[in-house]
């Protein structure tokens, strides 16, 4: 049965082989693999009491999603050749603390939330690297972890979202770039100190104001900004979204990046045009497996993917943590698949 993707004519199938002077261990060049992969979701955000009446709890952001589909050729690997994989630990959800989730074993880690109350922590990022650990190794693959505590703070390619050119809602931090870490939000009430900047593999941490909320950042490449406390204690901004990664040796129609803004199933009915209300649910909210949901029919480019369903796709719930990332490694037909936290490796047959 064909890859999913090469359905959908958004990955490649086999290139011509190798078949003269294959040294033992290695294999034809053209031997197909896909990879699919998820960051961890961000911690929701609690309300003081619970209470809707002080607002609308949000969840916290989804992570990035990214998906490769093509041959070892374009990953530069050999049969035989081991692949280190990190999968990234959500982000800790309200009320028990908002500590960021960890990238599983990488350097970094989501930014924590502020301490004016019961908002998210950041999530972790999953990451792929060959040729050794992440202090030895290449880095291939980076699925960024989504921000804490408000529904529209994802992660993505090339930056997380908010991206830094949008105009934010309340007090949000920007998303990473593929340069630089996210913004930090900044309240309109200057009495009220800022969030943290989000760095390399880091989120930002939230605004260390003592009142209202402040989620923060999701870590990637680089990590989203740390969110602002605003006036009152129910109010203030979620972390930004981490930014995913793909090594620049693999051709960019090999790989696609996707989110609740680009993948129509995901977010059917999602607004084309910022600033909008925050946080913003709309149909989204119901349909999405990520938020407690049922799977879409509609198309899109995760529709067909079975794995695109709880714990796999690193959401988070109403006031709760984010879920853990995963990776999922498909060769020969036989998938193999990584969902818990931490570092694992991954030998290529």
């Amino acid at each position: 049965m064909a890859p999913f993707l090469t359905k959908l004519g958004l990955g490649g199938g086999s290139t011509a082989g190798f078949g003269f002077g294959r040294k033992k261990g290695s294999v034809p060049a053209g031997k197909p693999i896909i990879i699919t992969m998820w960051g961890a979701g961000g911690g929701g955000v609690q309300y003081p009491g619970g209470s809707p009446t002080w607002g609308t709890p949000a969840p916290g952001g989804a992570g990035g999603s990214l998906f490769f589909s093509g041959t070892y050729t374009d990953l530069q690997v050999v049969s035989g050749q081991t692949l280190y994989l990190y999968v990234g630990g959500g982000g800790s959800g309200a009320p028990a603390g908002g500590s960021g989730g960890p990238n599983g074993g990488h350097p970094g880690s989501g930014g924590s939330a502020g301490p004016g109350g019961a908002q998210g922590g950041g999530g972790g990022m999953s990451s792929i690297y060959r040729g050794g650990t992440f202090s030895t190794g290449t880095l291939m693959f980076i699925a960024g972890g989504g921000g804490a505590g408000s529904f529209q703070n994802i992660a993505t390619y090339p930056s997380g979202w908010p991206p830094p050119t949008v105009p934010q809602p309340i007090a949000n931090g920007s998303g990473g770039s593929q340069s630089s870490g996210g913004a930090a939000g900044v309240s309109g009430n200057p009495s009220y100190p800022p969030g943290n900047a989000g760095s390399q593999f880091t989120g930002g941490a939230g605004s260390p104001a003592s009142n209202g909320k402040a989620g923060g950042g999701g870590a990637g490449y680089y990590g989203g900004g740390g969110g602002a406390s605003d006036t009152g204690a129910a109010n203030g901004g979620g972390g930004g979204g981490g930014s995913n990664y793909h090594n620049p040796i693999i051709s960019p129609e090999k790989v696609i990046h996707a989110n609740f803004f680009n993948d129509p199933w995901f977010n059917p009915g999602a607004p084309s045009s910022w600033p909008v209300s925050n946080p913003y649910f709309g149909p989204l909210y119901s349909t999405n497996p990520a938020f407690g949901g049922g799977r879409s029919t509609l198309p899109g480019q995760n529709a067909p993917n079975p794995l695109y369903s709880l714990p796999y796709c690193g959401g988070s719930t109403v006031n709760g943590p984010g879920y853990p990332g995963s990776i999922h490694i498909t060769v020969d037909g036989v998938t193999t698949s990584f969902t818990s936290v931490g570092p694992f490796t991954y030998i290529l047959p």
